[in-house]
Protein backbone atom coordinates (compact mmCIF):
# COMPACT_ATOMS: atom_id res chain seq x y z
CA UNK A 1 0.00 0.00 0.00
CA UNK A 2 1.51 3.54 -0.82
CA UNK A 3 1.60 5.93 1.73
CA UNK A 4 0.47 9.17 0.84
CA UNK A 5 1.98 12.65 0.07
CA UNK A 6 1.24 13.64 3.98
CA UNK A 7 1.28 10.36 5.95
CA UNK A 8 4.54 10.83 8.26
CA UNK A 9 7.73 8.70 7.64
CA UNK A 10 8.43 5.65 9.97
CA UNK A 11 10.49 6.51 13.12
CA UNK A 12 13.89 5.34 14.64
CA UNK A 13 12.68 4.23 17.90
CA UNK A 14 16.37 4.89 19.21
CA UNK A 15 16.10 8.16 17.62
CA UNK A 16 17.06 11.09 20.22
CA UNK A 17 14.57 14.32 20.13
CA UNK A 18 14.31 17.21 21.64
CA UNK A 19 11.95 19.10 23.68
CA UNK A 20 9.76 19.70 20.55
CA UNK A 21 10.01 16.19 19.28
CA UNK A 22 12.83 17.07 16.53
CA UNK A 23 14.82 14.06 15.55
CA UNK A 24 18.42 15.61 16.59
CA UNK A 25 20.07 13.39 14.27
CA UNK A 26 17.51 13.99 11.32
CA UNK A 27 18.22 17.73 12.39
CA UNK A 28 22.15 17.25 12.18
CA UNK A 29 21.94 15.73 8.77
CA UNK A 30 19.64 18.62 7.10
CA UNK A 31 21.82 21.65 8.28
CA UNK A 32 24.97 19.14 7.21
CA UNK A 33 23.50 19.45 3.30
CA UNK A 34 24.02 23.53 4.20
CA UNK A 35 27.37 24.65 2.89
CA UNK A 36 29.15 27.10 4.92
CA UNK A 37 32.86 28.54 5.11
CA UNK A 38 35.10 27.16 7.44
CA UNK A 39 37.32 29.56 9.88
CA UNK A 40 39.01 28.90 13.13
CA UNK A 41 38.43 31.40 16.38
CA UNK A 42 41.09 31.88 18.83
CA UNK A 43 41.07 33.73 21.89
CA UNK A 44 43.91 34.35 24.65
CA UNK A 45 42.41 36.00 28.08
CA UNK A 46 46.43 36.15 29.29
CA UNK A 47 46.15 32.72 31.27
CA UNK A 48 45.00 30.58 28.52
CA UNK A 49 44.48 30.85 24.66
CA UNK A 50 42.78 28.23 22.35
CA UNK A 51 41.56 27.66 19.14
CA UNK A 52 38.71 26.11 17.47
CA UNK A 53 37.14 25.31 14.47
CA UNK A 54 33.63 26.95 13.74
CA UNK A 55 31.35 26.74 10.79
CA UNK A 56 28.72 29.58 11.82
CA UNK A 57 30.05 32.61 11.21
CA UNK A 58 27.75 35.16 10.24
CA UNK A 59 27.61 38.66 9.37
CA UNK A 60 25.43 41.42 11.27
CA UNK A 61 26.02 44.59 9.97
CA UNK A 62 27.82 46.78 8.19
CA UNK A 63 27.49 50.17 10.32
CA UNK A 64 29.25 48.77 12.56
CA UNK A 65 30.93 46.11 11.19
CA UNK A 66 29.65 42.96 13.18
CA UNK A 67 30.02 39.44 13.40
CA UNK A 68 28.00 36.70 14.83
CA UNK A 69 29.14 32.91 15.68
CA UNK A 70 28.02 30.04 17.45
CA UNK A 71 30.37 28.15 20.18
CA UNK A 72 28.87 25.02 22.49
CA UNK A 73 28.72 26.22 25.63
CA UNK A 74 30.84 23.50 27.27
CA UNK A 75 33.31 23.89 24.23
CA UNK A 76 36.70 25.07 25.98
CA UNK A 77 36.74 28.53 23.94
CA UNK A 78 33.40 29.69 25.29
CA UNK A 79 34.41 31.13 28.92
CA UNK A 80 37.97 32.14 27.38
CA UNK A 81 36.05 34.96 24.81
CA UNK A 82 34.36 35.81 27.84
CA UNK A 83 37.08 36.76 29.61
CA UNK A 84 39.78 37.80 27.02
CA UNK A 85 36.95 39.64 25.29
CA UNK A 86 38.30 39.48 22.19
CA UNK A 87 38.83 36.89 19.71
CA UNK A 88 40.64 36.26 15.84
CA UNK A 89 38.13 34.91 13.34
CA UNK A 90 40.19 33.37 10.26
CA UNK A 91 38.49 32.44 7.13
CA UNK A 92 40.41 28.94 6.05
CA UNK A 93 41.34 28.27 2.34
CA UNK A 94 40.39 24.71 0.73
CA UNK A 95 44.25 23.83 1.53
CA UNK A 96 43.85 24.43 5.19
CA UNK A 97 41.75 21.28 5.65
CA UNK A 98 44.16 19.47 8.25
CA UNK A 99 44.19 22.39 10.12
CA UNK A 100 40.54 22.92 10.11
CA UNK A 101 40.59 19.19 11.48
CA UNK A 102 43.29 19.54 13.57
CA UNK A 103 41.65 22.40 15.15
CA UNK A 104 38.47 20.58 15.36
CA UNK A 105 39.79 17.38 17.09
CA UNK A 106 43.38 17.76 18.43
CA UNK A 107 45.25 18.37 21.22
CA UNK A 108 45.24 22.07 22.31
CA UNK A 109 48.73 22.32 22.51
CA UNK A 110 49.08 21.07 18.45
CA UNK A 111 46.29 23.56 17.55
CA UNK A 112 48.41 26.56 19.35
CA UNK A 113 51.66 25.91 17.64
CA UNK A 114 49.86 27.26 14.81
CA UNK A 115 49.01 30.49 16.61
CA UNK A 116 51.29 33.28 16.75
CA UNK A 117 50.68 35.70 20.12
CA UNK A 118 51.33 38.98 20.61
CA UNK A 119 50.92 41.20 23.18
CA UNK A 120 47.78 43.38 23.32
CA UNK A 121 46.12 40.62 20.18
CA UNK A 122 44.28 37.98 19.36
CA UNK A 123 46.05 35.14 18.81
CA UNK A 124 46.29 34.88 15.04
CA UNK A 125 47.07 31.95 12.05
CA UNK A 126 49.53 33.77 9.87
CA UNK A 127 48.41 32.08 6.68
CA UNK A 128 44.49 32.27 5.84
CA UNK A 129 41.97 34.06 3.45
CA UNK A 130 41.05 36.35 5.98
CA UNK A 131 41.62 37.46 9.42
CA UNK A 132 39.48 39.63 11.60
CA UNK A 133 40.32 40.71 15.48
CA UNK A 134 37.25 41.62 17.05
CA UNK A 135 36.44 42.34 20.49
CA UNK A 136 32.71 41.21 22.25
CA UNK A 137 30.16 42.75 20.98
CA UNK A 138 27.28 41.08 22.99
CA UNK A 139 26.79 37.03 24.04
CA UNK A 140 23.21 35.77 23.51
CA UNK A 141 21.85 32.30 24.95
CA UNK A 142 20.88 29.60 22.14
CA UNK A 143 20.19 26.55 23.81
CA UNK A 144 23.22 25.04 23.76
CA UNK A 145 25.46 27.39 22.61
CA UNK A 146 26.41 30.73 23.31
CA UNK A 147 26.09 32.95 20.20
CA UNK A 148 28.80 35.75 20.41
CA UNK A 149 28.42 39.11 18.72
CA UNK A 150 31.83 40.61 17.66
CA UNK A 151 32.68 44.27 17.06
CA UNK A 152 35.02 43.88 13.85
CA UNK A 153 38.36 46.30 14.99
CA UNK A 154 40.60 45.15 12.00
CA UNK A 155 40.78 42.79 9.43
CA UNK A 156 43.38 41.59 6.44
CA UNK A 157 42.37 39.76 3.09
CA UNK A 158 44.28 37.70 1.18
CA UNK A 159 43.03 39.44 -1.81
CA UNK A 160 44.82 42.86 -0.50
CA UNK A 161 48.37 43.95 -2.09
CA UNK A 162 51.20 42.35 -1.12
CA UNK A 163 52.25 44.29 2.07
CA UNK A 164 49.64 42.66 3.93
CA UNK A 165 50.61 39.90 6.31
CA UNK A 166 48.73 37.03 5.09
CA UNK A 167 50.59 34.52 2.89
CA UNK A 168 49.51 35.73 -0.73
CA UNK A 169 50.19 31.89 -1.86
CA UNK A 170 47.41 30.35 -0.24
CA UNK A 171 44.76 29.04 -2.28
CA UNK A 172 42.10 32.15 -2.97
CA UNK A 173 39.38 28.92 -3.09
CA UNK A 174 37.55 28.94 0.72
CA UNK A 175 37.44 25.70 2.36
CA UNK A 176 33.71 24.50 2.93
CA UNK A 177 31.73 22.45 5.46
CA UNK A 178 29.31 20.31 3.63
CA UNK A 179 27.64 17.38 4.67
CA UNK A 180 29.37 17.23 8.50
CA UNK A 181 32.75 17.25 6.02
CA UNK A 182 35.35 19.76 5.38
CA UNK A 183 35.95 20.11 1.34
CA UNK A 184 37.41 22.49 -1.33
CA UNK A 185 34.80 24.51 -3.37
CA UNK A 186 36.24 22.24 -6.67
CA UNK A 187 35.31 19.38 -4.99
CA UNK A 188 31.68 20.08 -5.39
CA UNK A 189 31.82 20.62 -9.58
Amino acid sequence: MARSASAPEPTNASATRDAAGIDTRAFKDAMGRFATGVTVIAADDGDAAHAMTASSLTSVSLSPPLILFCVGLEARLTPIIRRAGRFAIHILSEDQRALAELCAVGAVEERLAHLTREEGRPPRLERCLARLDCDLYAEHPGGDHAIFVGAVKSLEDATAPPTSQIDQQASSYPLLWWRSAPRGLRELD
